[in-house]
């Protein structure tokens, strides 16, 4: 792609184009579902309340939040380890030094993740990704000296994308405002145009339109670290006067963009939110309704006579002037409203929204009601059910996410800052190597391999009882070993093979010894009964 400003100005006018089918949708979702978000369509000031007109009812807004909180808690868990590494080559990854070098290496990462503020943001970005169906996440080297990395979740309205043959996001188009002040202070005032120096000298807070083009680059230099030979292109714009602002590069590509389901030959991703949207529509509308019913029922409209009465009131305490002589009286307007009926059908599709954002499968199962065995079977399940909606994300989402992790902390040297990753041992030397997933979500989905072995070795263990010989039909140490694997157990609780060999020849020679020695000491017995023996035959003969 060109890097010439007027050519990617055009090049911005495309991407974001390419976004208008989708913007109606997304202004709904913030009308019905987040209020609180940034407008797509108008201009508004940030934090300022949308719903009065729209929105009656929350049930959506609370099924987003939960959902991006189950999300956070089963795939980037901060109270656990969810990732790992292993190699391509399975006899490396049974070494026990290649085990504890990759458990170091993600160690570093979820330390420099907790550091950060990872955990903040990618909240955000889920709440984004349930609601909108895409998330965008910036990752770049924090300038702060107490942290190493710095996450920044991107609003979809700034956010305009692209994908190469592959179907991969590789480029990003992002369109924001920056005070002159902060413009000055992001990138210099000799880098600024005429235009922000003068309002800084002027009015400091007047905003200016930024962009930040990331995209990949034909070709490059590989090994050179100037900013024209980085794999991606960085150009930042201020785009009304095209004028340049910076012009860099990066290694590997920094934004993360995470699609929640994508429809073949569509560029952003579908949501739950999107797929409720008329249930949410409609459910407001009935609450809407509801709403004005039950107020009419409580306050109806009253029916005064037009003659015999002085002025008419509905406050409590008030009095009533009348005609006594005059036969109509001041009632109430009686409504035929059937409101059991209304809450059921509010209920139905409270229902129906909360199926959307899988509730049902994320509810907290009560262990009290249920044995162990059905625990593991209901959770094996819904994560069967939630299983192709999560692939995509570990694929979009978190292998990109600890990759560019990676990349920056490699390049983290010098400054008084320390190597932060261990240096890798000499059988990983030029290997490559991969993520391997142990989130709840992803132990969850190989519960039913684990249920698999155990039912297999409780079913050789009864019929032992008949044939004691099926027992040697099962691999104990490979068994283990696997059920360790689906849990995610640190490398550090098994023994490396070669060193259970030496524990098993030990304990044979000390079970070889200690026979030995009963062997020995059953002699000396028979040996002394024996002479007890002759001794008492000795004094017979005497005798």
């Amino acid at each position: 792609m060109k890097e010439d400003i007027k050519f990617l100005i055009t090049y911005l006018g495309q991407l974001e184009n390419n976004k208008t089918m989708w913007n109606n949708v997304w202004q709904e979702i913030n009308d019905y579902i987040l209020p609180f978000k940034k407008p797509i369509l108008y201009e508004d000031m940030t934090g300022t309340q949308r719903s009065s007109t729209t929105m009656f009812d929350s049930t959506a807004t609370h099924a987003v939040f939960r959902l991006a909180a189950a999300l956070n808690s089963l795939l980037t868990n901060p109270t656990s380890k969810w990732f790992t590494l292993e190699s391509d080559d399975n006899a490396i990854n049974k070494s026990i030094e290649s085990k504890q070098w990759f458990e170091s290496m993600a160690d570093v990462i979820m330390r420099e993740l907790e550091n950060s503020n990872f955990y903040t943001e990618v909240n955000e970005m889920y709440i984004d990704l349930v609601s909108y169906g895409t998330g965008v996440l910036y990752i770049e080297p924090s300038t702060l000296p107490d942290k190493n990395i710095n996450f920044s979740a991107r609003n979809i309205k700034e956010t305009s994308i692209s994908e190469n043959n592959e179907g991969l996001v590789d480029t990003v188009a992002r369109r924001f405002k920056l005070t002159a002040r902060q413009m000055i202070e992001e990138f210099g005032e000799e880098n600024v145009s005429d235009d922000v120096t003068r309002a800084m000298k002027e009015e400091p807070e007047t905003n200016f339109e930024v962009v930040h083009f990331v995209f990949p680059r034909k070709s490059f230099e590989i090994g050179k670290s100037d900013p024209e030979n980085k794999p991606y292109a960085s150009i930042w714009v201020e785009k009304d006067k095209e004028h340049l602002l910076r012009k860099h590069g990066y290694d590997t590509f920094p934004f993360v963009v995470a699609r929640w389901l994508k429809e073949t030959g569509e560029l952003y991703g579908r949501s739950p939110a999107m797929n409720s949207l008329p249930d949410i529509k409609t459910l407001n509308e009935m609450v809407r309704t509801l709403l004005m019913t039950g107020q009419k029922i409580a306050d109806p409209p009253i029916q005064v006579p037009d003659e015999g009465f002085g002025d008419v009131t509905t406050q409590p305490g008030k009095i009533i002037y009348y005609d006594p002589t005059y036969k109509a009286r001041v009632e109430p307007l009686l409504f035929g409203a059937n409101l059991p009926l209304t809450f059921d059908m509010v209920s139905e599709k409270r229902q129906i929204i909360a199926d959307a954002f899988y509730m049902n499968q994320l509810l907290l199962i009560d262990k009290r009601e249920l044995t162990a065995e059905e625990v593991r079977a209901r959770q094996s399940e819904n994560a069967r059910i939630l299983a192709p909606t999560f692939g995509m994300l570990n694929f979009e989402f978190l292998s990109p996410l600890v990759e560019r992790v990676i990349d920056i902390l490699t390049g983290i040297r010098g400054n008084d800052r320390e190597l932060l990753l261990p240096q890798a041992p000499p059988s990983l030397k030029g290997k490559k190597y991969r993520l391997k997933f142990i989130s709840p979500l992803a132990k969850s989905q190989r519960i039913h391999e684990v249920q698999s072995i155990s039912h297999t070795i409780m079913t050789a263990i009864q019929w032992a009882q008949v044939n004691p010989g099926v027992l040697d039909n099962i691999d104990w140490d490979r068994a283990i070993r696997t059920v360790a694997d689906i849990d995610g157990s640190p490398a550090n609780v098994l023994l490396d093979l070669k060193a259970v060999a030496t524990i098993r020849q030990l304990r044979a020679q000390q079970q070889a010894a200690a026979a030995q020695q009963q062997q020995m000491a059953q002699g000396a017995e028979t040996l002394n009964e024996y002479s007890k023996g002759a001794k008492n035959l000795d004094k017979v003969g005497n005798q």
